[in-house]
């Protein structure tokens, strides 16, 4: 029974788990997702187990179902031990699954966090301008490429550090946006010469 093999999932195999896989519907694969990611993390394993489940964590990564990908990105988002290769492809899946990675995983490195920035949808250029804390480069690179709504995420991010030039290039591509002003103007240490520009 599927409730069974999510229980004992740590001690199989990958073979054994991937032929349950192939048996069972999306909901009951996403289901076992989380608690055998969980158990990975927990690092009650022996070398075996977590060589194991980490392969069948890069082969979840593929899985047709979104839940199933999804219930993989939630455990591992705030997991500073998650594998990074697992990460960065979440990070590159479809938006509301990316955005889990970008805005939260302390595995990403900013140049991977300023590439995903200049290539992504607005959902997960937000949640990258959310991110405790935003590097100078990535509020950069945000600041040359994000939607209004990721420059004003950014800029109402107190943890943000955002360069000087790159304030002027926010009021420069986005001052005429009315949240994008009112977010500026709220800005602790915004120059009074951009601010002024605003009014």
């Amino acid at each position: 029974r599927p409730e069974c093999c999510v229980r004992g999932t740590v001690g199989m195999i990958v073979g054994e788990f991937l032929r349950w896989m192939a048996m069972v519907g999306p909901e009951q694969r996403a289901s076992a997702t989380g608690p055998l990611v969980r158990a990975w993390l927990g690092g009650d394993l022996d070398d075996q187990e977590r060589q194991g489940i980490e392969a069948l964590m890069t082969i979840l990564l593929d899985d047709p179902d979104r839940r199933v990908r999804r219930a993989l990105a939630e455990v591992l988002a705030d997991a500073p031990e998650a594998p990074h290769a697992v990460v960065l492809g979440l990070a590159q899946d479809e938006e509301e699954i990316a955005a889990l990675v970008v805005g939260r995983s302390p595995v990403l490195i900013d140049a991977e966090l300023v590439d995903i920035a200049a290539l992504a949808g607005e959902t997960v250029q937000v949640a990258a301008a959310g991110r405790r804390p935003v590097s100078p480069a990535l509020a950069a690179a945000l600041a040359e490429v994000g939607a209004a709504s990721a420059l004003v995420a950014l800029i109402e991010n107190r943890q943000a550090a955002i360069p000087h030039f790159s304030l002027d290039r926010i009021v420069e591509r986005a001052g005429h946006e009315r949240e994008v002003r009112q977010a500026m103007l709220a800005r602790a240490g915004v120059p009074i010469a951009i601010r002024q520009t605003l009014l």
